[in-house]
């Protein structure tokens, strides 16, 4: 079971970059107080685990339908525990606006997850009518 192919990649990975991106922009923009290295890191970080999402749908997308669900649900776990291990390195170790770090973080993660439960619920579902 392959989920995704070149079109649907595609079509994924321009909303996927350009909604967050242009809440990026627009909470630079409206927000001058906040400063850009924050608000940048936080983007790129949940960039980051929305990546790791995403090398865990092609690892385990050949694995039929009930092991995928399970491995990616084990994986999930596990790349929470790593995003929360490098948030919390990030706070510790930069001097970066916290909050604009942490929303920008927020923002770009929940978009982005967003996405992805749709996408995959709609494939799921698809697939399961398909028997």
């Amino acid at each position: 079971m392959s989920f995704y192919n070149r079109k649907e990649l595609r079509r994924l990975l321009i909303y996927g970059l350009l909604l967050p991106s242009a809440v990026l922009i627009l909470m630079l923009i409206s927000f001058p107080q906040i400063s850009a290295p924050a608000v940048i890191s936080g983007f790129l970080l949940g960039f980051l685990a929305v990546g790791l999402q995403l090398g865990a749908l092609f690892i385990y997308r050949r694995k039929g339908l009930e092991n995928f669900v399970k491995y990616y649900y084990y994986s999930l776990a596990a790349r929470f525990f790593l995003i929360c291990a490098l948030f919390a390195l990030v706070l510790i170790l930069t001097k970066i606006d916290e909050t604009g770090f942490t929303f920008s973080f927020i923002i770009s993660y929940v978009c982005y997850s967003v996405f992805e439960v749709i996408y995959l619920t709609n494939k799921i579902n698809h697939t399961n009518s398909s028997f």
